[in-house]
């Protein structure tokens, strides 16, 4: 890679407006202009898009983007080739070209001389500053002249980098071009740049020539006069006649040449270009026509090819003509007519194309040759003839010269247009080596992308595999949620289930409890009954006994009663058997039995004896019975609850003993 110039080869002549524009974007001296605020300036310079790219390219080679202050100088210097119609290349970066136009041109004060003194009064100070000469003389030298001059179409070029209307670029060369011979010498050179300088400052460009830029008189220089070959010089000849000027360079757009634009048209494209030129310079950016050319509905790209076809010096703006014929092609296009790849003649802007020199009637010889000292010229064949031949050389330099800036205007039309395809060639190959750079980015981008996909798509397998287990995991954990579901709410019913049993129960077990308590009460009360039953029933064993041993003493006094009676002795029974048999019962509790049951007591069982002495007679005799009377007929027991208990068929008691003793009695009473 190329190392860049200094900042002073490339500014050259022009180091003072470098520097002011250097001061502009970095005032604060830090040595480092970032990119969008470059962008941003350079795109005051009114060049394409591609043009500053392809500058900033050259610019910033080591592609850190910024600018330092050499890559800055370069990039002016390069915007500098672009108004100047150079190709943009290194080579031409230490060539001499006119100052960038970017925005408004800084002043730049003088580095040295002499004090510039103060404008007059109410006026503009039209003083070329030495500094200002010294600018003005680099540029003219830049213009290789020849013999101290340069030819009208080299000083045009440079003076319609200017941007200023056409009437005033015309006006200024009026006032240049003192001697109207169609070339600027240094002197005029000079004062055609700083009127142009003066005109961006806008200042008024003044009807004449103000005299601070009037060039020094010289004494008259003397002319041989012309002598016909072979002959002695006449007496009283004027100097030969002059060569016919050279043609003037004219920058007011004519119309009377044929154009493709027609009148109407111009007529309609005219208004639409002042609305569009906001800041009235006479000149449209791509920036303030992008909104008009975008809503024709033509192409981008289309509408690219139709920008660089108008835009022939490749300056990045487009002058009324100019627009005119942009717009009569993008309506050519809607028309279904292509752009052509470059210009036909009758297309080229009328203001684009070469003049022929004005047509200045011919001074014939006679007129310009006078006496010597106000002698009257007398006419001879031979000056005669001279002067028709130098006529007929006159009117055959016309047409060369007329030809030849035909010539040379097509020559540079081609060569804008080589250079535009240049231009264009440059930018496609920069934009080519960009392109195969990112290609090899985006190849190790996407040789990464593939690495990083293959690592993906196994992370997404093992994340598959993963999420199949979790899957069946899953689905057996909800399985065993549901069962548990399941079995909960089995448990939950037969948990209200016994809860109910529960309940049931405790009320079960209530009414047992009061059912207790009752069983309780009869328990305690048959448990008194029972105890009460087997006092009765000891009673009633005991009384049995005195019963059965009254019923055996009852049994030996019968055998004895029936012995006696057997045998009709009386007196075989004892006394003693003869006394009443007692039923007292001494204990207590046969008592007590006794009085409940109603049983009587002795001393009633006394006066109801049968056997008392109240039933017999007091004398000894014998008692009386009666047969008929019971004598246990007025027992006690007849009603006793536990006579069935002893009810047996052979007690003892089947037969009174004492029913025949009763029977015989009576018979004895």
């Amino acid at each position: 890679m190329a190392a860049l110039p200094s900042p002073t080869q490339v500014a050259g002549g022009h180091a003072a407006i470098y520097e002011a524009y250097y001061q502009q974007v970095d005032p604060s001296a830090s040595g480092s202009i970032p990119a969008p605020l470059a962008a941003k300036f350079l795109k005051k310079s009114g060049l394409s898009d591609i043009i500053l790219s392809r500058i900033w390219d050259l610019s910033d080679t080591a592609g850190r983007g910024y600018l330092n202050k050499q890559g800055f100088f370069v990039a002016l210097k390069l915007v500098s080739l672009a108004q100047a119609g150079k190709a943009l290349t290194t080579a031409n970066m230490l060539s001499e070209t006119p100052p960038p136009k970017i925005g408004e041109l800084p002043n730049v004060l003088p580095t040295g001389g002499p004090p510039k003194p103060p404008p007059p009064i109410g006026g503009t100070d039209w003083t070329v500053q030495p500094a200002e000469k010294l600018k003005y003389d680099n540029l003219f030298d830049s213009l290789e002249p020849v013999k101290g001059l340069i030819p009208g179409n080299k000083v045009k070029s440079v003076m319609m980098n200017s941007k200023l209307p056409l009437p005033t670029l015309g006006k200024i060369w009026d006032l240049a071009d003192a001697d109207k011979d169609g070339m600027l010498d240094r002197h005029e050179f000079t004062v055609a740049m700083h009127l142009v300088y003066k005109a961006l400052e806008k200042h008024a460009i003044p009807a004449t020539l103000p005299p601070d830029l009037m060039k020094p008189t010289r004494p008259p220089i003397p002319v041989a006069p012309a002598v016909a070959p072979g002959r002695p010089p006449m007496p009283g000849m004027m100097p030969p006649v002059p060569a016919v000027p050279k043609a003037t360079p004219t920058f007011t757009s004519a119309h009377t040449v044929h154009w493709v634009v027609g009148p109407s048209e111009r007529a309609k494209y005219e208004p639409r270009f002042k609305l569009a030129d906001k800041d009235m310079d006479g000149f449209v950016s791509g920036a303030e026509i992008k909104d008009i050319f975008l809503q024709s509905g033509v192409p981008p790209p289309i509408l690219a090819h139709i920008w660089g076809l108008c835009d022939t010096n490749q300056s990045g703006k487009l002058n009324l003509e100019q627009f005119m014929l942009a717009m009569w092609l993008i309506e050519q296009k809607l028309a279904g007519v292509n752009p052509p790849p470059s210009l036909a003649p009758d297309m080229v802007p009328p203001c684009m194309r070469p003049k022929p020199p004005p047509q200045q009637p011919q001074q014939p010889v006679l007129e310009v040759v006078s006496a010597n000292a106000g002698t009257p010229y007398q006419s001879t064949p031979e000056l005669d003839m001279i002067s028709k031949e130098i006529a007929e050389l006159a009117l055959e330099k016309r047409v060369l010269e007329t030809d030849i800036a035909q010539k040379e205007a097509d020559i540079k039309i081609k060569s804008g247009e080589i250079k535009s395809l240049q231009g264009e060639l440059d930018t496609l190959a920069a934009t080519l080596k960009q392109l195969e750079n990112q290609k090899g980015e985006a190849q190790k981008r996407l040789n990464d992308l593939k690495g990083q996909k293959s690592a993906l798509e196994k992370e997404v397998s093992e994340t598959k595999l993963l999420l199949d287990e979790e899957q069946s995991k899953v689905a057996l954990l909800r399985c065993q949620a549901d069962e548990q579901e399941k079995t909960l709410k089995e448990q939950e019913d037969e948990l209200n289930q016994r809860k109910q049993e529960l309940e049931s129960l405790k009320a079960e077990e209530q009414r047992l409890e009061s059912s207790l308590k009752s069983s309780k009460g009869q328990y305690e009360e048959l448990n008194g009954n029972l105890q009460e039953t087997q006092f009765l029933i000891s009673q009633a064993k005991a009384k049995i006994t005195q019963l059965e041993e009254q019923q055996r003493q009852m049994d030996d006094a019968i055998i004895m009663y029936d012995k006696a009676l057997t045998n009709n002795d009386a007196f075989a029974v004892p006394d003693t058997s003869l006394d009443p048999i007692s039923t007292e019962f001494r204990e207590p509790e046969f008592v007590q039995f006794a009085m409940v049951n109603g049983v009587a007591s002795p001393a009633d069982s006394k006066q109801d004896d049968p056997f008392s002495s109240s039933n017999g007679s007091n004398n000894g005799q014998s008692v009386e019975v009666q047969s008929k009377e019971n004598a246990f007929e007025n027992d006690q027991f007849s009603s006793d609850p536990f006579a069935a208990n002893f009810s047996q068929p052979n007690t003892g008691f089947d037969s009174d003993p004492f029913a025949n003793f009763g029977a015989s009695g009576k018979e004895r009473i």
